[in-house]
């Protein structure tokens, strides 16, 4: 992947809009490159309770027009997939998130 779209924390002033788009442009690159690996990351604040980071993973599946997301923790520890997500859920998936932990450090889209 050649091209990265990046924003701080910082430079987001309506999340629930830049998440959305954001989620737009995943589909857009996913499918003019065919490329599955083009993903959206988000890296959360620090959980309280576990005192760990995570980052969160999208990707968008043009076959099925789906997504399926993923999380990795400081440690470089996955969890498994969860698949064949409408846009609608993960936009919702993303903000309850971000909400869970009082917000997010970033996010990127890699392409």
């Amino acid at each position: 992947m050649d091209n990265e779209l990046f924003l701080t924390s910082e430079e987001i002033t309506n999340l629930q809009q830049t998440v959305s788009d954001m989620l737009g442009r995943l589909m857009e690159e996913t499918s003019k490159s065919g490329d599955d690996n083009t993903q959206l990351v988000i890296q959360l604040n620090k959980d309280a309770e576990s005192g760990k980071e995570w980052k969160m993973f999208v990707y968008y599946k043009t076959e099925n027009d789906t997504f399926t997301y993923s999380y990795q923790d400081q440690d470089y520890w996955d969890t498994d997939f969860f698949f064949s997500n409408t846009r609608e859920f993960i936009l919702a998936k993303i903000l309850e998130e971000v909400h869970a932990v009082s917000g997010l450090q970033w996010i990127a889209l890699d392409y």
